[in-house]
């Protein structure tokens, strides 16, 4: 596996885990990691395990400048001989350090004293065991919360990643041996700062920084990458040779190779967030909505179905079936129902997914991945993955991103 070290305690940073995994509940051990949780049942009394929230979220959450109250809860299986919370702003200066006796599992602060910021919370754990247990979450407070950020996208040809400086870093998508796309061979990119999101497509690169503005290198021979400049922007997307930008108006602006019968797109408002395949569209909406919008007639019989799907939070789309990650971590499947990937729709405790050609990944709230795959897929590993927070599907390579901020790659 391959690793790339990234501080999610930075600055440049600060708005990369808002509402990406809006339900994950970071959840620690004392030895190794057992079955997940969701914050809400009680946990075995055989396992030692902390569970840690912040105002009913776990890490990621992100709170609009209107929040008046910030809530911290926790809970153990174990009985604790106290608790120590610590809390640090985007800078990693230490804003508060509290000690709590055993029986105290909460505390209130009044979010107006925090101010807009991205903030880290540590909750350490004495046990009567003698044992120690710590948890980490992330929020923010920022306006405009319900921009979504994507860590590391993976296509055919690329996985784009961001350091921990916010600059963009490439990684090989695929096994073949040499790759002559001009977004290797002429890396501009690695000039851009303040990045927030990235997406490949397969031979361009499109990024967002942190005021909203546009940067796009790499193949431009339809017209993909003329995005660059573009302002009040608060997602991309790059299919294959073209690149959606989802206006801070909710509007869409779409750069490249669409034919007519993306018409519609343009005359679609409170979009979210938007994924591209090469027969279809997926359209998330502000309310939690969705809808496909078909590229060739009756390439997906789906459309209706999806039409229906409420409460969502984020979809990923790939060709022949959609996934769609619902609040209460849950997953919607549409598609072939006879397939192998339509048992995503037995999963529960989700905190991301990621839709891949012939394959799909989950990740848990305990951190651990679970896949479907076809039998040709064998190659695309994800089992002894840990630790994850978000996941990408590329053609020949899955790609992770660890909670201390590691991207991890499957070997291809």
């Amino acid at each position: 596996m391959k690793k790339h070290r990234m501080d999610w305690t930075s600055g440049k940073l600060r708005a990369l885990l808002a509402l990406v995994a809006a339900l994950c509940v970071l959840v620690a051990f004392a030895g190794a990691a057992g079955e997940s949780g969701d914050g809400q049942s009680e946990p075995p009394d055989k396992e030692a395990r902390l569970i840690f929230t912040v105002n009913g979220f776990g890490s990621g959450a992100g709170f609009d400048t209107d929040v008046s109250e910030i809530v911290f809860e926790w809970k153990c299986a174990d009985k604790a001989l106290g608790w120590n919370l610590y809390l640090r702003n985007s800078a990693s200066s230490l804003s508060l350090s509290e000690s709590f006796r055993a029986d105290e599992t909460s505390f209130v602060l009044d979010a107006a004293e925090l101010g807009q910021d991205f903030f880290t919370a540590t909750l350490d754990a004495s046990l009567e065991s003698g044992e120690r247990l710590s948890a980490t979450l992330g929020f923010s407070i920022l306006a405009q919360h319900e921009e979504i950020y994507v860590r590391a996208d993976a296509s055919y040809n690329i996985v784009a990643y961001i350091d921990a400086q916010g600059r963009v870093g490439l990684e090989k998508g695929t096994p073949l041996e040499v790759i002559e796309l001009e977004v290797f061979t002429n890396p501009e990119w690695k000039d851009w700062t303040n990045i927030v999101q990235v997406a490949a497509g397969s031979g361009h690169l499109v990024a967002l920084d942190d005021e909203g503005t546009v940067h796009a290198a790499g193949e431009n021979l339809n017209g993909q990458t003329n995005c660059a400049g573009l302002e009040h922007v608060r997602y991309v997307c790059a299919g294959d040779i073209n690149t959606a930008c989802v206006m801070d108006s909710g509007k869409l602006r779409l750069f490249g190779s669409f034919s007519d019968a993306y018409a519609p797109l343009a005359a679609l408002e409170n979009v979210s967030m938007i994924d591209i395949s090469n027969v279809c569209v997926a359209v998330l909406f502000k309310d939690g909505t969705a809808g496909i919008i078909d590229i060739f007639p009756d390439a997906e019989d789906f459309a209706g179905e999806v039409g229906t799907w409420t409460d969502i939070i984020k979809l990923s789309l790939s060709n022949g079936y959609v996934m769609g990650l619902k609040r209460d971590g849950t997953v919607l499947y549409a598609g072939n129902p006879s397939s192998v990937l339509a048992g995503c729709a037995e999963w529960t405790d989700i905190a991301d997914i990621a839709a891949g050609n012939g394959y799909a990944l989950g990740v848990k709230t305990d951190g651990s991945v679970v896949s479907l795959k076809k039998a040709r897929l064998d190659f695309i590993k994800t089992e002894d993955w840990q630790n994850i927070v978000a996941v990408s599907a590329g053609y020949y390579v899955a790609a992770g991103v660890t909670a201390d901020g590691e991207l991890v790659l499957s070997d291809m």
